[in-house]
């Protein structure tokens, strides 16, 4: 009889105590990590945010959750699946993300983002950097909507301002966005930074598509590489700018990297033969320094595209090397023509080329003298290969 009683109070305190818990947890007082909770504290279990104790990422949850905290430091424990689970980009225009993300050598696959009317500015893992730093990541595989309004779209970032660090990060995968388009970063302003950073995408947009960036402002790219295949469809006159490593170069400095895309602005309007330019390195060079760096993936569009750059503006040049077996080009586009008047030449234009860019064939590209002045501490530099990092 005193065991039935027993047995009796036993399933009632089990009842009593699911109950509470249940209360307690509609009311918010007790969730488990990743339950729909957007205090970080109870998201993440280890880690205080800080940059001594970063929060700990494991789950693809939390990666998502990176969102609810936006100034804090973060840590990546392993590589994450994402495939199957759809995300927004992390921060926007109006509210950036300020903190740091390691990845710790890790990486994140299979990325789906969905894209809402407030994020078509900033459109990639982070939809906006400023003041930020990622390190240390891969992200391999990454998938958005097809959407002619998106704009600022890169597979790590969409936009990264004010001081923000890209370093020793790699991104694959393919992306199709309206402008801005970039494989690493859709748009690189004000002392922004990428540095050490490897790409192999496919990449296609409207207007500024770039390997690395598809508008660099003020900013500096520095020993990164760029593999795949960058299109630019020309649909707007005097935009629509492809380069292996940026689409429209506004201002700044890249030095030690190299490109081995393929580049091609293609026919999709009736104005595109005065408005496809595309350039091995850089689409429209208005103004900054490149130095140090070689290009050897084909090029084509249709006016006047370069091994080095399609259109030339202002900026300078040291030790830029075009592979013309490699581009199929030997002209560096339309700044090796220019108009003037009182030209002795037909319809008035003279030929300039900028000092500082060589046209190297294959076998010169494997002469070790050649490279003399390159810095043997970043470059490999050998007679059986062109140039590559250490």
């Amino acid at each position: 009889h005193k065991e039935k009683k027993m047995k009796k109070y036993s399933i009632l305190g089990l009842v009593l105590i699911i109950a509470i818990t249940m209360t307690l947890s509609g009311c918010g007082l007790f969730e488990a990590p990743g339950s729909g909770s957007k205090d970080p504290a109870k998201i993440f279990t280890t880690g205080t945010g800080q940059e001594s104790d970063p929060y700990i990422v494991s789950t693809r949850e939390q990666v998502d959750a990176v969102r609810y905290d936006l100034d804090a430091c973060y840590k990546l424990e392993a590589d994450i699946d994402l495939d199957e689970y759809t995300m927004e980009p992390i921060g926007t225009e109006t509210s950036p993300f300020t903190g740091e993300f390691d990845g710790n050598g890790h990486t994140l696959n299979y990325l789906d983002l969905s894209v809402s009317e407030e994020s078509y500015e900033g459109v990639g893992l982070f939809g906006c950097l400023r003041g930020a730093k990622i390190e240390n990541l891969t992200v391999d595989k990454i998938s958005a909507p097809d959407l002619a309004k998106i704009k600022n779209l890169g597979i790590l970032a969409g936009i990264a301002a004010s001081d923000s660090i890209i370093e020793n990060c790699t991104v694959k995968g393919e992306m199709n966005g309206y402008n801005n388009i970039g494989g690493l970063v859709g748009k690189l302003s004000s002392r922004s930074i990428a540095r050490n950073c490897r790409m192999d995408i496919i990449l296609s947009g409207n207007e500024h598509t770039g390997g690395i960036t598809g508008e660099c402002l003020d900013s500096t790219i520095e020993n990164c590489s760029v593999e795949g295949d960058i299109t630019c469809r020309s649909t707007y006159p005097g935009r629509s700018w492809a380069g292996g490593f940026v689409g429209n170069m506004i201002s700044g400095e890249i030095k030690n990297s190299y490109s081995l895309a393929t580049v091609e602005v293609t026919d999709s309007a009736s104005f595109a033969m005065y408005n496809g330019t595309a350039g091995g390195l850089i689409g429209n060079f208005q103004a900054g320094k490149m130095s140090f760096c070689y290009v050897s993936g084909e090029v084509s569009g249709y006016h006047n595209p370069g091994g080095v750059y399609g259109n030339w503006d202002n900026g300078e040049f040291e030790q830029v090397i075009n592979n013309t077996d490699g581009t199929g080009l030997i002209a560096n586009g339309s700044a090796d023509f220019i108009k003037t008047e009182g030209s002795p030449l037909d319809d008035d234009y003279v030929v300039i080329r900028p000092s500082g860019i060589y046209g190297y064939n294959s076998a010169q590209m494997k002469t070790p003298s050649l490279f003399s002045e390159w810095d043997q501490d970043i470059w490999d530099i050998s007679e059986d290969y062109y140039p590559r990092f250490k």
